[in-house]
């Protein structure tokens, strides 16, 4: 794995697919049976030898809880370059086979552009905010300065929290066509909470009213849909270490314990 290095233009891709209830979420753990043939794709994508990505690839994909025959996948990539190459290789052409997308190619990759690498592992909840197109500068401005669910400044009661919530924004590239041909821009917020635990008790015990606040700041900006889901993220690469994981989930939990800490002064 080849990950946490600064990268300036990383992008982002977010593909919707179909599966079975009883089809395992793709991974390359090798006790995972592989019915679509995909770990041979995620085998050279994440391979240092790959002339695509030189190894600097990384994936999750998890289940949608609202909708359980339904999973996201989120792939990173080094450079607008690196997806570039992907999107012209015949790779490509098997990633839109192996996952019954050859109807839709141009779809098939919503893309967005970030500075930093996102967190994709364990309880994930994905805010789709759509924007009549085109959004405007303040708009764009407006939802960059908001800090997500967790953010202290956004109101007192939040300097009680006990459980801390990474945030992470992205715009997508390209607008998006509406089912009657009107043209839109969408933004996704990702809040990674680690576990449902964490969750619950962000939601019943720190702020329950947080969420309804948050969806108003943002309709306040102009979004004329929000529309939010969650899932379970799951690593496509098999060898994320138990170090790796508590290095991850142990930004949360020291947050945890310093807010807990604030909270009994």
């Amino acid at each position: 794995m080849a990950h946490d290095q600064p990268h300036e233009h990383r992008v982002v891709t977010f593909t919707r697919i179909q599966l079975a209830l009883d089809e395992p979420t793709p991974t390359l753990a090798p006790e995972v049976p592989d019915p679509r043939g995909c770990k041979a794709i995620f085998e050279e994508l994440t391979s240092t030898d790959c002339e695509i990505t030189n190894g600097l690839w990384t994936g999750a994909c998890g289940r949608i809880e609202e909708r359980p025959r339904e999973a996201l996948l989120i792939m990173q990539w080094d450079s607008p370059e690196a997806l570039d190459k992907f999107r012209h290789s015949p790779l490509y052409a098997q990633f839109l086979h192996c996952f019954k997308l050859e109807d839709a190619p141009q779809s098939a990759l919503g893309a967005a552009t970030t500075d930093e690498s996102l967190y994709l592992l364990g309880l994930t909840s994905i805010a789709t905010i759509s924007f009549r197109h085109p959004a405007t500068t303040e708009q764009h401005q407006r939802l960059d300065a908001l800090e997500g669910l967790g953010h202290r400044n956004l109101g007192p009661l939040l300097s009680k929290t006990k459980v801390n919530v990474n945030c992470d924004k992205l715009r997508l590239c390209e607008p998006q066509l509406g089912p009657t041909g009107e043209r839109f821009e969408q933004a996704l917020v990702l809040h990674a909470w680690g576990d449902a635990d964490r969750r619950r008790r962000f939601h019943d015990d720190d702020w329950p009213n947080r969420p309804a606040v948050w969806e108003e700041q943002l309709r306040e900006l102009g979004a004329s849909s929000i529309h939010e889901e969650t899932a379970v993220l799951i690593p496509v690469e098999d060898d994320l270490s138990e170090s790796q994981k508590l290095q991850f989930f142990g930004k949360f939990l020291n947050a945890d314990a310093k807010a807990e800490s604030r909270s009994t002064d």
